[in-house]
């Protein structure tokens, strides 16, 4: 019985269908090696999406982009605990998390498409559409950086006050001064992230693409 056990498990294991078990070791170890290499990254180039200025007759111009320089290991307050919000939510995991999250579900996608052979599809999919940050997202680390280059944000010490252990900050909306909508890594910085899903698929096995296509 013991050797059909293993025979079924591993066989079962091959086709991804051990759920959290096998993702963990597959899954796991792969997001963290994306998460790894990002990290090793030492400035971030992103381009933030500001909404248009509206015309003399009323109607919203078209949005304009600016492009801002991060440097990663010069964050602010990364334990800062803002209050829970529809806006808040992730900001735990940090802006190189958010950008792995954002991958993540578009190598998700293209495995469960492609297996193995997914890599050209996340590449081409990644270039059309960046990973997408939020302006919290930016904001929580590294609003001093943004201030610096003359970008307003929505976590800026003048717009937050602490109530007990959290952040309680001032709505973020158009209505804001220097408003801005989302930001997406850009230029070199994209390259990269790009590079750091190609580096950590040499560090997986033929059998790990099921599970995290699963995932």
């Amino acid at each position: 019985k013991n050797e059909h056990f293993k025979r079924d498990y591993d066989h079962a294991s091959r086709l991804g269908c051990l759920g959290l078990e096998r993702w963990a070791e597959s899954g796991g170890k792969f997001f963290e090696n994306m998460r790894r290499n990002l990290a090793a990254l030492t400035n971030l180039t992103l381009t933030i999406k500001l909404p248009g200025e509206p015309s003399a007759n009323g109607e919203q111009g078209r949005p304009t982009h600016r492009t801002v320089q991060i440097s990663v290991g010069g964050s602010r307050d990364e334990a800062r605990k803002h209050k829970r919000s529809h806006r808040s939510r992730g900001l735990g995991r940090g802006l190189v998390g958010s950008i792995v999250s954002y991958m993540g579900h578009t190598v998700t996608k293209y495995t469960s498409r492609f297996s193995g052979n997914f890599f050209p599809g996340v590449r081409n999919s990644l270039k059309r559409n960046p990973p997408y940050l939020t302006p919290e997202q930016v904001s929580n680390q590294y609003w001093d950086q943004l201030q610096a280059q003359g970008v307003a944000s929505p976590f800026e010490p003048q717009r937050c006050r602490k109530t007990q252990d959290e952040f309680e900050c001032d709505e973020w909306n158009s209505s804001v001064p220097g408003y801005w909508e989302s930001a997406r890594i850009h230029g070199d910085s994209l390259d990269a992230a790009i590079a750091s899903i190609e580096a950590a698929m040499e560090q997986q096995s033929p059998d790990d693409w099921a599970p995290i296509a699963q995932s």
